[in-house]
This record gives structure tokens, sequence and C-alpha cells, in this order.
């Protein structure tokens, strides 16, 4: 939990700001921790203990801190077809997750979340009298996969790559291809 935090912290992903500086009628969000265990696919092993900070998104009311929500994800036709082609020419491929993927593309809006629980601030300030300014996209926000795909759509344009006319998660560029299914990737170099 305190990796997950000073990750964001580290990484600028929002600002500490009093709870008197949130507009009135602005709806705070809530704070809400997922925990995993990961675990060996062969001998079921625990190998990792992993903590997600999200914002509740069942707090958010449409039309006011979110609008759309849809966010594409590659169909599994062009998986198998990307996969068969792979094989049968015998390419080279890669699996790539994209790491804290939301947190990478801007928020949209102002959206405010409570701290997390047991978050204790260094400065002496009071934690129950502070709230996060969200300044990156975060999990757990109704509209975060759609948001994300956006920022990766503009990004993967910018460097050259097209874009399917039949599967939005499609990309090609040179010889590339590259498949994406929300933060996880197969490409083919």
């Amino acid at each position: 939990m305190e990796e997950e935090v000073s990750t964001h912290e580290r990484r600028g992903h929002w600002k500490i700001i009093p709870i008197s500086a949130v507009p009135d009628g602005e709806r705070i969000l809530d704070s809400v921790w997922a925990m995993r265990r990961k675990s060996c696919i062969g001998t079921g092993e625990i190998r990792k203990y992993k903590a997600r900070l999200n914002a509740h998104g069942g707090q958010q009311v449409f039309g006011v801190n979110y609008w759309e929500t849809y966010a594409p994800v590659v169909k599994w036709t062009t998986i198998r077809l990307v996969m068969t082609l792979i094989m049968s020419n015998e390419w080279k491929s890669r699996q790539l997750d994209f790491v804290l993927a939301y947190p990478q593309a801007n928020v949209e809006g102002d959206i405010y979340m409570r701290m997390p629980h047991r978050f204790k601030l260094n400065d002496g300030r009071d934690h129950k009298s502070q709230v996060l300014k969200l300044i990156k996209n975060i999990y757990g926000l109704k509209q975060a996969g759609r948001v994300w795909n956006q920022h990766q759509d503009k990004g993967l344009t910018e460097l050259g790559y097209r874009k399917s006319k039949i599967d939005p998660c499609l990309y090609y560029q040179k010889g590339l291809i590259m498949i994406i299914y929300t933060d996880d990737c197969i490409m083919k170099s």
C-alpha cells in the first residue's frame, strides 16, 4: 500500500488540497483499496501481494463527473488471426503490459478523492481536512478505460502507427502489428 501511494505521489497523479478548497456541491469520491495475490501458474505458490488504490466510481454521477464510458477492446477474431499469422509464419512476438496504464492519461474535468484509509501526511497536516485533486486518470473511475484508450490511441498515432478500419484495437506500422486489450498487448515484430 505504501509503495502504491508513493508511486502515485512521485509521478504527480494528484495534488493534496484542503477540503475547504473543493467547490461547493462538488462530490468527493471515496478511495478504495483493491488487494490481490499473484501466484505461480505451475505451483499455485503466492509470489506477490499487490495493492491498487482506486477511486470509488460507484459514487460518480453521470453528466457531473463523467459522461462517456465506452472503450473498445480487440476482437477475438483479430486475436486468432494475428496469432495464426505469427505461428504459421514463425514470426517473433512479444506480450506487453503497460504498468500503471490508466494514470498515464490526464483526468477529464475536476475530480476529488478522499485520502486513502490510514494515509498519513508527513508535514503534520490533518489528513481528514485534506483531499486529493486528481491530475491523472486513476483506476476505478467509470471513464478510466475510455480515457486511457484515447491517450494510448493518440500516442500510437503520433509514433506513426495506423489503426485498422475493421478493429480499433489493431495497429500496424512497417512490419509491426500490435493488438491491444485494455492495458495488455501482443506485438509482432
